[in-house]
């Protein structure tokens, strides 16, 4: 049976609580980012297995720093997942092609989470 405690996740969003909370109470270890350009620096020194990002954040949105995660062969394997309060079908494909894995449209569930982790530990993705 698979250990949800042993894989790693890191956020960057615009609000950070519930979601961190979520994956702290799961007993997940995390990192939040406020900006594009902090979420960076947190991946100079900690890579994770799966990235929550919010594609409006102000400076860098998300799909930049896809982009960049992307081109960064050692971020390569990470699962990325577009979290945002944009679900057209427009958003979707800009998602898509900045290289993110998912497109999850606000409010993050629960169980919507539970099984981005899950999914993310067997490798699969979208």
């Amino acid at each position: 049976m698979f250990d949800r405690s042993e894989l790693s996740s890191w956020t960057t969003i615009a609000t950070p609580r519930i979601p961190l909370a979520l994956l702290e109470a799961n007993g997940h270890e995390a990192r939040v980012a406020y900006s594009g350009a902090a979420a960076l620096e947190v991946l100079a020194t900690y890579v994770p297995d799966l990235a929550l990002i919010d594609l409006g954040m102000p400076t860098m949105d998300g799909y930049e720093l896809a982009r960049r995660v992307r081109r960064t062969p050692r971020l390569a394997y990470m699962r990325l997942v577009a979290l945002t309060g944009w679900g057209q079908p427009e958003a979707r494909e800009r998602s898509r092609a900045a290289g993110f894995d998912k497109h999850v449209v606000k409010p993050l569930k629960a169980s919507d989470l539970d099984e981005l982790i899950v999914v993310s530990a067997h490798g699969s993705h979208d």
